[in-house]
């Protein structure tokens, strides 16, 4: 994941911790990734100012597991996507999340 990102017409709120993102094998299937992903949600939703319209992500497009994880929290891919910075031949799949 390249970053996160949460979106109104022109306000992005970007939480670059979760750049690059990558769970240690030993801790999959713990339920921590969820964990934490649900609260990064949570904390984009309840941003007072400005309301956030949508929550987007860019995951490689060779990493299918990253792209499960994400549709099973309601993520769909917009069908756009970018070059990968420091090797534009490789893109990035953007993932969208609307408000609920």
């Amino acid at each position: 994941m390249r970053g996160f990102s949460a979106f109104t017409d022109n306000f992005s709120a970007r939480a670059e911790g979760a750049s690059r993102g990558r769970t240690a094998s030993s801790l999959r299937g713990t339920g921590l990734t969820e964990a934490l992903f649900a609260a990064s949600l949570e904390w984009a939703w309840l941003l007072e100012e400005p309301v956030l319209e949508r929550v987007r992500l860019f995951v490689h497009e060779e990493n299918a597991r990253a792209g499960a994880f994400y549709r099973r929290f309601g993520f769909r891919a917009s069908g756009r996507s970018v070059p990968m910075p420091g090797n534009p031949s490789v893109k990035e799949l953007e993932y969208v999340y609307p408000r609920p």
